[in-house]
């Protein structure tokens, strides 16, 4: 760490991060490192009610995927957590409160801000209309490919998505232990159920994972954390049973 970097860890440690240290890192952005912010950041937000600090710097830290950051795995799942939280809070014929679409609006907001600068590929849009129906078939066609979330939301899942994708692709970073390579398949494998991340997509991020875990793989403990990781998320698994779980890390196995 540089001086500045050094100074800015002893202030957030002292005093967490306040509104003094924040305006402080932001003043000096330019004087510290991407991988220090993720550092920082990763191991200090408090998701709950410090989650917009993770929107804020993430079109810092992660122009160009070239974030050497050991916690970057961390800071995108701290952004897809509440996410999927925030699925759960918009079901359908729920009046949604004024705070949570004002969440939703800033969330929104800083991940297509994030979007502009980012290697990212263009959002898949699948325009409903009922012009184009002119029978069953018609309208069963549109129905398999509707989003399953109103469309800020399944953008918001598109974006991030693109993430962890880009992650999988990056040769720097690694899946350093068991718990990762679990934290990484669960979210990848529940962003490709919400129709977020497309079958080729899901392919490149599974064989991203088998190159970046060096470690001798232990298919039973991988295969109870990956349960366990999804039962987080119960009200998105959209079938992912424990057969499939075990399927998926037979086949993972295999791969090694």
């Amino acid at each position: 760490m540089n001086k500045i970097e050094v100074s800015i860890y002893d202030l957030i440690l002292e005093t967490g991060l306040s509104s003094s240290n924040l305006k402080f890192l932001r003043d000096n952005i330019e004087n510290v490192s991407k991988g220090f912010i993720v550092d920082i950041l990763a191991e200090n937000v408090n998701i709950y009610t410090d989650f917009n600090l993770l929107i804020e710097f993430l079109p810092i830290v992660w122009e160009k995927n070239n974030n050497p950051s050991k916690h970057l795995l961390n800071y995108l799942g701290g952004i897809v957590h509440r996410l999927f939280y925030l699925a759960r809070e918009y079901p359908l014929g729920k009046k949604i409160p004024d705070y949570l679409k004002s969440e939703i609006e800033e969330i929104h907001q800083g991940l297509h801000e994030c979007q502009k600068i980012c290697e990212y590929q263009e959002i898949n849009e699948n325009v409903f209309s009922i012009e184009k129906i002119d029978s069953f078939d018609d309208l069963v066609d549109i129905l398999s490919i509707y989003p399953r979330y109103p469309s800020k939301l399944y953008e918001m899942f598109q974006i991030v998505a693109n993430l962890f994708y880009q992650f999988s692709l990056n040769p720097n970073q690694k899946l350093r232990n068991i718990d990762e390579l679990g934290l990484f398949l669960s979210r990848c494998l529940i962003l490709w159920r919400l129709q977020s991340m497309n079958d080729k997509e899901l392919i490149a991020c599974l064989e991203g994972a088998e190159k970046k875990y060096k470690l001798l793989l232990n298919s039973d403990e991988l295969e109870n954390i990956l349960a366990l990781e999804l039962q987080n998320y119960q009200f998105l698994q959209l079938g992912i049973d424990r057969f499939l779980v075990k399927t998926i890390v037979k086949t993972f196995e295999k791969m090694k």
